[in-house]
């Protein structure tokens, strides 16, 4: 059980499905860390995805109780939350997205209505428990919307992070009168550090948050930042110190928009989504978000494709659309033909790799070197 009392052991977060072997290898992260920094007041959260190669392990991230609080704070005054309004917990609890939501919950004093995700029951579990909060992924947003399930009036705000709505999936969820807010942030801010209402362009930074832009990259400085991240590499382990009051260097490109009284963000897509081909910049952030539009048209899960850059020995990359075999070849064929015929000559889709399954985090979110690693192999 999490808690949020001061001088409490570190909690190790951890995915209860996890191998033993990989238990056994967060377990030495813990203790490495802790030679460090002492074993009272921090939560450990696996960072999915963060392994880049099979030699490393995933990053553990170390948050300070307060920094935790402070972030659970910031999203309790932007929703006027309290007392006698329920949040709904359709997140893993080892996962920041539903650590935020038991300190915000623990913070109002509210209660915490934990659920396993199911389209059939969603909507009488929230109206039944009376939710007014609650936190989801866009792939849970993609079935709602396939269900067609409207929200329940109890509702008050939704909360969507770990991936992007793509702007047709926003559309047809707010006609099926869901408050949805996207979010920004990740599990070193502690959570999110931006919020998109509406048909906004740009996020909105919460209060207490501030950034700069500097090479393109966004940095980040607030109240609830890392402490350290923690990390095996072959038989090395390294923990790596971050200044809880200074910059966060993130890896997303982005431009800043400033008015008297607000700081936007436009979020651009990660670094490493900026490639070349055929010396042609592309951005494979935009193409993804253009796939969604043209998979979500067609009714396809937005969990069962994607579109990755693979190396070409003349064009620098070519673009690979990786699909689950779950998915018909015709609509395969569909999703192509629609993605191409609005792409420019550079940016079309131009394999196809068929996969039982995508790689993916228990929250759906891309484990990228992984499936590079199967596009290599099948070369």
């Amino acid at each position: 059980m999490i808690e949020f009392k001061s001088g409490l052991c570190n909690q190790l977060l951890i995915n209860p499905r996890l191998p033993d072997e990989e238990k056994k290898i967060l377990a030495g992260l813990k203790n490495a860390f802790e030679k460090e920094f002492g074993d009272r007041d921090y939560f450990l959260v696996p960072s999915s995805g963060s392994s880049k190669s099979a030699e490393q392990s995933v990053k553990l991230i170390a948050l300070h109780l307060e920094s935790v609080l402070n972030s659970a704070r910031r999203a309790n005054f932007y929703l006027n939350a309290k007392q006698d309004n329920n949040w709904g917990l359709f997140l893993p609890e080892f996962h920041v997205a539903g650590l935020g939501i038991l300190a915000r919950a623990y913070l109002a004093r509210a209660e915490v209505k934990k659920f396993t995700f199911s389209v059939e029951d969603f909507a009488a579990n929230i109206s039944m428990h009376q939710v007014s909060f609650l936190s989801l992924v866009p792939a849970q947003i993609f079935d709602l919307v396939s269900a067609g399930i409207r929200a329940p009036a109890s509702v008050k705000k939704v909360f969507v992070g770990g991936g992007f709505l793509n702007p047709l999936l926003k559309t047809q969820i707010a006609q099926l009168d869901w408050p949805v807010t996207e979010t920004y942030g990740m599990t070193e801010t502690g959570s999110m550090v931006a919020v998109r209402e509406g048909t906004k362009p740009y996020f909105e930074l919460m209060p207490g948050v501030s950034a700069k832009v500097e090479e393109d990259l966004l940095s980040l400085r607030c109240d609830s930042l890392l402490s350290a991240t923690v990390q095996k590499s072959g038989d090395e382990v390294s923990v790596v110190k971050f200044d809880r009051g200074g910059w966060l260097k993130t890896d997303d490109v982005a431009v800043i928009h400033e008015t008297e009284s607000t700081t936007y963000l436009e979020l651009l897509g990660r670094k490493s989504d900026y490639i070349k081909i055929l010396g042609e910049g592309v951005s494979l952030s935009e193409l993804r978000s253009k796939l969604q539009i043209a998979g979500t048209g067609l009714g396809i899960d937005s969990r069962s494709y994607e579109i990755v850059a693979g190396e070409h020995p003349r064009s620098g990359y070519q673009l690979v659309l990786v699909v689950e075999d779950r998915i018909p070849e015709i609509l395969r064929q569909d999703l192509v033909n629609l993605f191409n015929k609005s792409s420019r000559p550079f940016e079309r889709i131009s394999k196809v790799l068929v996969l039982r399954q995508i790689p993916r985090s228990e929250l759906g979110k891309l484990k990228t070197a992984e499936l590079k690693s199967i596009i290599k192999d099948a070369e």
